[in-house]
């Protein structure tokens, strides 16, 4: 028996109030340009703002042609332009406490997107990093995760996109990356294209450097190198890995030459003095007139400059804002939403709750405000979902669907409602599916896909759906779900196998399951509970995840029949066990995912929680 300790990882998060945002910001002159993908709001000049406009939607229509893409996922964008630096300072991200030096910004979300820059810095280019995260919010929607050389070496070569009028200028070297690459800083390619997310050479300042500058020189090497003659190669490659094809063989095939020739080649492209910059002429200009333009009032320029601060965790900041909002408009139901947004953040749920409550009495069109609605109702339950609370969520969760019939998370939730149910499992396994079909790469909704199917004795195809992620190579943390949830797979179309007890090991001082050299070598798993607490019953799942907030923890546990959570009354005697001898490291807050017998004993007076947790078992 191996015993481990919980390491609990604690984030501090210093929220620095540095600077006063006052309300003469939002009494500018603000107006609201919507286009066919974006929201933008602005107090800077109309035609400017007008023509930044086009910019994105021209980048978005030429990015998505070339490469084929299908539709952007339909998660709002909204662009905040400010007129000036002076006007932008007060709502950039903190450093330090301090006002970055950033001239603009794009933070993805899973449910909003936000671009906020300054339309007067163009001597420091800030539509660059637009361009270069809007690639990868463009590239999110492929059927498989893109590799990262690739995802990058595009993001980079798309981040020098220009236009004027109707002409798209592509491909203008990155001074930065052509110097780094004649310094003869390479890397083979071969090490080039292993690179994931976890590798140090992605992750370290100066390998990242030479791994952002080759991949860019890769990429621009197959979009116009060779007179352009491999840019159908780059598009078949794609087509081809898209369509399940491994990347190495799709790689030869599309290419026609190994890995070695082409590194050749690319090293001579390097050193070349000129390169080819391709300008495109559009037939139209494209988006022009889809962009309709209204006046924003003070009440929603208080919102959308409170969003900005919120979703950039100056929550304080934000909810003042909010609150200004309100006061100059009670009926706006938008307000609401952002002090629930703030709420949630804050894991408040009851305030959350309320807040939400009053944006949807006032009318609220907003699709997160209801399903923001719908999680709170769902996290505050005590006890096994009622009917009436069920259905009440799930009602949320339509009409979120109804409001933005692409929000993949709605459909998500309303599938896992099922799962926590365990009613209509069927329906809940088509929601999910669903929610996979607008957000391919999800590998949090194609783990519950799994699950609800296992759920549902589907076993056949739950392992088809683990298969992807059992070889994916991008994040170890979720090969190491899928391979927990096919372990209780396959305990559950077995027969379980008995066997001798396994002895104690003794707990390590770091978090990390050590073994005492004492003890003779361990003796094959048996699957059954194996230890004895005194009035404690056991219970056998998956370990979903160990949440740890405001000193207190609850150990979420999927069963084969319902999803339980379990208090942890004294987490400093809450102990960790393992039968399995090769199991290493250290059991963090957050997601678990492992096979385990939960110890417990009933909690009287109460029926939040299915017990209070003493011992938690790993096993297979």
């Amino acid at each position: 028996m191996r015993r481990v300790h919980l390491k609990t990882v604690l984030v501090l998060a210093c929220l620095a109030v540095a600077l006063s945002v006052t309300p003469a910001q939002a009494k500018d002159k603000w107006i609201n340009l919507t286009t066919k993908n974006f929201n933008i709001i602005t107090n800077a000049d109309e035609g400017e703002t007008r023509k930044l406009a086009l910019k994105l939607e021209q980048f978005h229509y030429v990015f998505s042609k070339l490469f084929n893409l299908p539709p952007v996922r339909s998660i709002p964008t909204t662009v905040m332009v400010f007129k000036s630096d002076g006007s932008f300072k007060p709502y950039k991200p903190l450093y330090n406490g301090k006002p970055s030096n950033a001239a603009g910004y794009f933070q993805p979300g899973e449910y909003e997107n936000l671009i906020a820059l300054d339309i007067s810095a163009n001597d420091r280019r800030p539509m660059s990093i637009i361009y270069h995260e809007y690639t990868h919010l463009l590239t999110s929607t492929t059927p498989r995760e893109w590799p990262l050389w690739l995802k990058e070496g595009l993001a980079e070569l798309y981040s020098s996109f220009d236009v004027k009028d109707n002409k798209v200028i592509l491909g203008a070297p990155i001074d930065h990356h052509v110097f780094l690459l004649r310094e003869n800083k390479f890397i083979p390619l071969q090490t080039l294209f292993s690179v994931h997310h976890e590798s140090s050479i992605y992750n370290e300042r100066d390998k990242q450097s030479i791994f952002y500058a080759e991949s860019w020189a890769l990429c621009h090497y197959f979009a116009f190198g060779d007179k352009m003659a491999r840019r159908p190669q780059l598009i078949d490659f794609i087509n081809q890995f898209n369509q399940g094809v491994d990347v190495n063989r799709a790689f030869t095939q599309a290419f026609k030459s190994d890995m070695s020739a082409v590194e050749k080649q690319l090293r001579s492209y390097v050193g070349n003095s000129l390169y080819t910059i391709n300008v495109y002429t559009l037939t139209s200009t494209e988006g022009e007139r889809e962009i309709s333009v209204k006046p924003v009032s003070d009440a929603e320029a208080q919102f959308y400059l409170g969003n900005l601060l919120a979703r950039t965790n100056r929550l304080d900041e934000g909810e003042a804002l909010f609150k200004q909002a309100i006061a100059l408009d009670p009926e706006m139901p938008r307000s609401y939403e952002g002090l629930g947004l703030v709420a949630t953040r804050r894991n408040r749920m009851d305030e959350a709750m309320e807040h939400f409550k009053q944006a949807a009495m006032r009318g609220s069109k907003n699709h997160l405000a209801h399903y923001y609605y719908a999680e709170a109702l769902q996290r505050q339950a005590v006890g096994p979902l009622t009917p009436k609370l069920a259905q009440q969520i799930a009602d949320e969760l339509k009409t979120s669907i109804k409001l933005m019939p692409g929000f993949a998370h709605a459909y998500y939730a309303l599938g896992f409602l099922s799962l926590a149910t365990g009613e209509s499992l069927k329906e809940g396994a088509e929601l999910v599916k669903t929610a996979l079909r607008i957000e391919p790469q999800s590998t949090n909704f194609a783990l519950t896909l799994a699950q609800i199917q296992a759920r549902m004795q589907d076993y056949a195809a739950a392992k088809k759906t683990l298969e992807p992620l059992l070889a994916s190579d991008s994040d170890p943390g979720v090969r190491a779900s899928a391979e927990s949830t096919m372990k209780m797979i396959e305990y559950y179309t077995r027969p379980n196998s008995a066997g001798p007890t396994p002895e104690p090991v003794n707990r390590g001082t770091s978090g990390s399951v050590t073994t005492s050299e004492s003890l003779p070598a361990p003796p094959r798993l048996v699957r059954r509970p194996t230890l004895k607490f005194e009035g404690a019953q056991t219970i056998r799942g998956v370990l979903v995840s160990i949440e740890c907030k405001t000193g207190k923890w609850t150990l979420v546990v999927n069963t084969a029949n319902d999803l339980l959570r379990f208090a942890v009354s004294d987490k400093e005697k809450l102990e960790f066990y393992s039968q399995d001898p090769s199991f290493e490291g250290s059991v963090n807050c957050g997601s678990v995912n492992k096979i385990a017998f939960i110890y417990f004993k009933p909690m009287a007076g109460q029926s939040k929680f299915a017990g209070d947790a003493v011992a938690v078992e790993f096993t297979q």
